[in-house]
């Protein structure tokens, strides 16, 4: 599974400056940071962790992957949930907070913010559940 995500940063620390981006939310705890993206017309989300407790990625490392890996996960409308092997960033301080409680949709992708972590599921039923001490594809 691969996905796409045509952003770059302005300097460390700024908000990324996104080109297909639909909508920027966080949680309230600001561990985790997610995007909404158009793939040409084919809508994803993708998450980031600030911090993940130490232990195995939900998923081993791919051989080609010499970036990051393990604290990005993406989700399209149809198909199963996996990681992302990224060298960005999606963390944006000022992005807006999904409070708990609160969802977001678009196209076939909701994502529910709780206290104990947030959940993003497809029209498939498929998914992940993020949360500082474990991080759940399913």
């Amino acid at each position: 599974m691969r996905f796409l995500l045509a952003a770059t940063l302005a300097g460390l620390g700024a908000a990324p400056v996104l080109a297909q981006d639909l909508e920027l939310f966080r949680t309230p705890s600001d561990n985790i940071h997610c995007l909404f993206i158009d793939e040409g017309g084919d809508i994803a989300v993708e998450c980031e962790l600030r911090q993940r407790a130490e232990g195995d990625p939900a998923r081993p490392r791919p051989a080609d992957c010499e970036l990051d890996w393990g604290s990005r996960f993406a989700l399209a409308a149809r198909g199963e949930a996996g990681l992302v092997c990224h060298g960005d960033t999606l963390l944006s301080p000022g992005s807006p907070i999904l409070a708990y409680g609160e969802t977001r949709a678009h196209t076939g992708i909701t994502c529910h913010s709780e206290k104990s972590g947030l959940t993003c599921r497809n029209l498939d039923g498929h998914g992940f559940r993020l949360a500082r001490a474990k991080q759940e594809l399913f």
